[in-house]
């Protein structure tokens, strides 16, 4: 028992670093901007 919860733990530890690093690349590519300007719309 105590191998399998060895192995949730790693299993779980992976998941979170790359769920924490799927978030900072979103925070850094994210544009500030969230919507088009009305100039650039088509008319």
């Amino acid at each position: 028992m105590a191998e399998i919860d060895r192995w949730l733990s790693m299993l779980c530890s992976q998941y979170n670093y790359f769920w924490a690093d799927r978030f900072n690349w979103y925070e850094q590519n994210r544009s500030p901007i969230n919507a088009c300007q009305e100039s650039l719309s088509p008319t």
